[in-house]
């Protein structure tokens, strides 16, 4: 019983000393943050001797320093008061390279204070991707090599499109020009498109079209004909989701080349000459075959009319300006090249 006695006596007189020894070869600034350290593990680690984390964190507080990358949603424990703190991004520290029992890893702030720790797989070593930021720097020059820049495209991207539509109109002003009431026309339409392929949520391009409108005037048998050719710009959108089915809007407008109206009546033909402006939307889906798309689709147009005759002089101006037609369509689509 004695030598055991002894034997406990003398190991708490190594501690001691040892203990004195290791305090002896700090500041006093350093004892401080060695004490406030060691009263918080003693708190988590009731088993281990005080002499023990004092050594323990002295040797960390001694040992070398890295630069660490903490990711963000890591678990940092205050030193100071032993709480958890989370991380909410990533950050950048220094810490020492020496871990506690735990495995847990000492952080520096930016005053050289450990006021953290955290679990090793918590952190990442940058110490040498950082390194290649500082001077000296050393590098072997790279030979320019000069390149001739060509500003052309050696090809171009784009569609064409061929339709036959066929449709009713509803005039309004043709009405008024045959002094006819309310009637509908048959429309047969054919019509060229060539847009661009470009990364663009919308294509922009141009559009031909030919178009013939008939009509019988149910009151007197008498008939009308309209001839026109028009052109003008074209712009698709991007397609979207219609009862479950791909849509590709299209918008545009046209302007005459030519437009001819002639009524055959009884007893005589009237011919007239048209000046034709016309707004179009549409609605196609395509669908791929194996030598292109074949485009389905549904269209409204509003026609902007003036009328002029150059074998007769009479006031051909009405309230109403426009016609309107709906109809349908089916084409073919070739992407080129």
């Amino acid at each position: 019983m004695k030598a055991i006695l002894l034997l406990l006596i003398s190991f708490s007189a190594f501690s001691q000393v040892t203990e004195i020894d290791v305090i002896d070869q700090l500041s006093i600034r350093e004892r401080e943050v060695i004490e406030s350290i060691v009263e918080v593990e003693l708190k988590q680690r009731r088993t281990i001797p005080r002499e023990a984390i004092t050594i323990q964190v002295a040797d960390i507080l001694a040992s070398p320093t890295h630069k660490v990358h903490v990711r963000r949603g890591s678990s940092l424990v205050n030193l100071a008061s032993g709480r958890q703190e989370l991380l909410t991004k990533d950050i950048y520290a220094i810490a020492h390279t020496m871990p506690d029992a735990s495995g847990y890893y000492f952080l520096q702030n930016q005053d050289g204070q450990s006021r953290y720790k955290t679990l090793s797989s918590n952190i990442t070593n940058i110490s040498e991707v950082t390194q290649m930021y500082e001077p000296p720097h050393k590098y072997e020059e790279v030979a320019v090599v000069k390149k001739d820049i060509n500003y052309t495209d050696e090809q171009l991207d784009f569609s064409t499109e061929f339709n036959f539509h066929l449709g009713l109109t509803r005039p309004v002003f043709t009405k008024d020009l045959v002094n006819e009431e309310s009637h509908f026309g048959q429309s047969l339409r054919y019509e060229a498109q060539v847009y661009d392929d470009f990364s663009l949520p919308f294509s922009i391009g141009a559009n031909l079209m030919l178009e013939n409108t008939r009509a019988t005037l149910n009151s007197s048998g008498e008939s009308y004909s309209v001839s026109t050719m028009s052109i003008g710009p074209l712009v698709k959108l991007q397609a979207f989701e219609l009862f479950d089915t791909q849509v590709i809007p299209s918008i545009g407008v046209r302007t005459s080349i030519f437009s001819r109206f002639t009524e055959t009546r009884k007893a005589e033909t009237l011919n007239y000459s048209l000046a034709q402006t016309s707004l179009f939307f549409g609605l196609q889906h395509n669908y791929k075959v194996s030598y292109g798309e074949i485009a389905f689709g549904a269209n409204f147009q509003r026609q902007w009319v003036k009328a002029s005759s150059d074998t007769f002089n009479t006031d051909l101006s009405f309230d109403s300006n426009y016609d309107d037609s709906f109809g349908i369509s089916i084409g073919h689509i070739a992407r080129w090249p």
